[in-house]
């Protein structure tokens, strides 16, 4: 039986996207399976090998399906491979937008602690800032 994450571990957004990544990985690798999804693997040239790979890719998309809450599985239903399937999960949340780094670099400079405010408040709004990454 292939392990799965627990039901609020599962992707729901962008809001846990680091969280569940870090997850679905370390799933993968108990499995022997994180080549599946960080590289195209080629199609071996054995009957008996290229049964094996079948299975294993079939294992990789399984996970990474019960990793996912529902209304991401469109999203990734049609495609044929595990690699395809987490590539396209971490192109909706992953944020490489140079002009929105910018952005939140400036917002996190204009973040300052005033005298009223307590550590705590002033960490949760520059964490409130981080996670719009």
């Amino acid at each position: 039986m292939v392990p799965s994450l627990k039901v609020e571990d599962r992707l729901d957004g962008a809001t846990n996207f680091r969280s569940w990544k870090t997850r679905i990985l370390l799933v993968l690798e108990e499995n022997d399976l994180q080549d599946h999804v960080k590289e195209i693997i080629p199609w071996p040239e054995g009957f008996g090998e290229k049964a094996k790979h079948k299975k294993n890719d079939a294992k990789s998309r399984r996970i990474l399906i019960d990793s996912i809450k529902d209304h991401l599985i469109p999203h990734v239903a049609e495609l044929k491979t595990a690699e395809e399937m987490y590539d396209a999960l971490v192109g909706l949340f992953k944020s490489n937008n140079t002009s929105k780094k910018l952005t939140l670099r400036h917002q996190l400079h204009s973040v300052m602690m005033s005298i009223l405010d307590y550590v705590v408040s002033y960490l949760m709004r520059v964490s409130q800032l981080r996670d719009k990454l």
